[in-house]
């Protein structure tokens, strides 16, 4: 055992040997690449005909989106912030480094594993111009301090331990000045907006949120001939027509009766809405009528199908179209993220069975569109 305890001593010198001793090279004239895994620390970078993956040192910026809830929770807890606010400072930090790396601009890296799924090298970026934009995301209230610290002296000389300092300096004067993510409210709201404000979203509440347009609005779901022959430009035949297309989705979907155009449809929309049948519950159309109303929320999705697709994903997750809804009813398709881990069972549960399945998946904005991401346990 003494002998065993020696040589895991030897090659535990020296890995931290080799770490310290790792010299640092410069890629000059770097261009960002167009990519998902491109947020705020992790980017996608060419040089010289070469494509690779770095990580910021020291530093980490909020998700862009909830495919690891936890760590979303983990941010938010130490901006003092909630889910919403920590998801939409990281699309802000994503969208300044991204525009803080346009041009050519220069990477430091040691080639050191940046850990993560595929390969990533932690790194330093600075910009045309000579600036860090490590010390920026912390300046600006876009990131935390927390990640990997190099095992070498920084690029000139500078003791890393020496770095971390600055950077905490740094992260002082963005908390006195209330900088991005410590500003109240995540940076989505003045102080003075905050009685401005609508009451949140009662999300256990799964009646359609078109209910609180008022009560003197005709349903177009729901109201009999007799009441829908009332609405302008309407009658008896109309009516009928209303009533054999339904459900709709929209007002808008109206104009699918033979005979109703954009002239009746215009004169429709002050006096009508939509309320999907509960059988709608926990599909596509369901959430997207209001998708604001669940955004960043678990939710319960019921799964008809699955369809891949060729879409590039962040790291661990692949892209699917999910067909919501039974055998019966058509309830439309979302955007589903699976983890790689769980994309097998998955295909093989729709490959033996023609029943739907519900799944808690979780329900936000992701790439300018709405999407769901499966919960991972």
């Amino acid at each position: 055992m003494p002998r065993i305890q020696s040589l895991i001593w030897l090659l535990l010198l020296l890995l931290t040997t080799l770490q310290l001793s790792a010299k640092w090279e410069t890629l000059e004239g770097c261009r960002l690449v167009s990519s998902s895994k491109n947020d705020g620390d992790s980017f996608v970078v060419k040089h010289d005909g070469e494509t690779y993956t770095f990580r910021l040192y020291f530093v980490d910026t909020p998700e862009t989106g909830l495919f690891y809830p936890d760590r979303v929770e983990e941010q938010a807890e130490y901006f003092r912030a909630n889910l919403d606010e920590m998801l939409h400072i990281g699309r802000k930090s994503k969208d300044f480094a991204r525009q803080f790396l346009s041009g050519r601009f220069t990477v430091h890296t040691q080639w050191s594993d940046a850990l993560g799924y595929g390969k990533r090298y932690s790194a330093i970026l600075y910009n045309q111009k000579g600036e860090s934009l490590i010390e920026a995301l912390v300046s600006e209230g876009f990131a935390r301090i927390k990640g990997f610290k190099p095992g070498s002296a920084w690029p000139g000389g500078v003791d890393s331990d020496d770095y971390g300092q600055l950077l905490e300096r740094l992260e002082r004067e963005a908390k006195r000045d209330k900088e991005g993510a410590w500003r109240k409210g995540g940076g989505m709201a003045s102080e003075s907006d905050e009685k401005a404000k609508p009451a949140p979203y009662d999300r256990t509440n799964t009646e359609s949120p078109v209910e609180t347009l008022g009560d003197d609005l005709i349903d177009l779901n729901q109201a009999n001939e007799i009441e829908l022959a009332e609405l302008p430009g309407i009658g008896p035949a109309y009516a009928k027509g209303i009533v054999e297309n339904r459900p709709f989705f929209h007002v808008d979907d109206v104009v699918r009766v033979h005979g109703i155009g954009p002239t009746t449809l215009e004169r429709l929309r002050p006096l009508a809405k939509v309320t999907l049948p509960s059988s709608f519950q926990n599909t596509a159309r369901f959430y997207l009528q209001d998708p604001q109303r669940w955004s960043n929320s678990e939710v319960q999705l019921r799964v008809a199908g699955l369809t891949v697709t060729e879409a590039e994903a962040p790291d661990g997750f692949s892209l699917f179209k999910a067909e919501t809804g039974s055998a019966e009813i058509d309830g439309g398709l979302l955007p589903l993220y699976l983890p790689e881990s769980r994309i097998q069972n998955a295909l093989a549960y729709f490959e033996r069975s023609n029943e739907s399945v519900m799944l808690s998946v979780y329900f936000f904005e992701y790439a300018d569109e709405w999407v769901a991401v499966l919960r991972q346990n």
